[in-house]
């Protein structure tokens, strides 16, 4: 084996340890961030922009995490490099307006939603960016993917199912839902799920699951795979 053969061999292996490792370190911020650590999730995902610099779903990513606590220039600027890394990715393009939005950066997030609305006008998450852009109103990312379900109407879906029913006779449990009925942002209060409110969130989603005997590790386990579901639907 020529000496040119064993350093072209030496290089592969090297790339695709690189790539395994990046990887790696992807999907383990993408755990962190899916579990509410986004100091850990940024950490992650920078130890991976380290080995692969010009993977622009790293930089989307951690644009992410920083919005999620607010670090809204670092947020622009990992939203700015991921574009430049691949102009055509609409999630980069949206992860930008939602910072700028979050900055106050309101006469930016108009025109880079509008920008970012010229290559997917359906784009449902682009739209609503543009709309809060244009009222000013600074809610990085949008709405809880979960507020939707919190409608007048899901009373009813409560009441016909046997295991939520007696919720309904709990004054706070109806006082805490039409609270995110008048405003969907006091989800984001909430933090993490009580059991009541996660087996109404069950029960909008999939009746079937909704039953008195659920593990209790079912309820923040389900809740994650159900923001799994709505990311790969593009409605997070």
């Amino acid at each position: 084996v020529s000496t040119q053969s064993t350093w072209d061999l030496d290089v592969t292996s090297n790339l695709h340890s690189y790539h395994f490792m990046s990887a790696a370190l992807k999907e383990r911020g993408n755990e962190a961030f899916q579990a509410g650590r986004f100091n850990d999730a940024i950490d992650l995902f920078t130890q991976a922009i380290a080995i692969d610099p010009t993977n622009h779903i790293l930089y989307s990513n951690r644009s992410g995490a920083h919005c999620s606590i607010k670090n809204w220039d670092e947020a622009v600027e990992d939203a700015k490099r991921c574009i430049e890394l691949k102009g055509d990715f609409i999630k980069g393009w949206s992860r930008k307006g939602a910072a700028l939005l979050g900055r106050g950066d309101f006469e930016l997030a108009i025109v880079t939603y509008a920008h970012a609305l010229k290559m997917d006008p359906n784009n449902e998450t682009l739209k609503e960016g543009m709309k809060a852009a244009q009222h000013g109103d600074a809610n990085c990312g949008g709405p809880d993917p979960f507020a939707k379900f919190f409608t007048p109407e899901c009373f009813a879906k409560l009441a016909a199912n046997t295991t939520t029913s007696g919720f309904l006779r709990d004054p706070d449990f109806v006082a805490k839902i039409n609270e995110i009925i008048r405003d969907p942002k006091q989800l984001d209060k909430i933090g993490s799920f009580s059991e009541t409110l996660m087996t109404a969130l069950i029960c909008f989603l999939d009746a079937n699951r909704c039953t008195a005997d659920a593990p209790a590790n079912f309820f923040s386990l389900y809740r994650t795979c159900a923001l799994c579901v709505l990311i790969l639907m593009d409605e997070f």
